[in-house]
């Protein structure tokens, strides 16, 4: 898996992976808007 994903404006931004499929979906929203 790259540590980077290209965009279709040739801009980059790190790949990360939260791990949330355990995760109840209501939870889960509030996580990621919090960073």
């Amino acid at each position: 898996m790259p540590e980077r994903l290209t965009l279709n404006d040739g801009a980059t931004i790190p790949q990360i992976g939260l791990g949330v499929w355990q995760v109840d979906p209501g939870v889960t929203a509030k996580v990621v808007r919090w960073g």
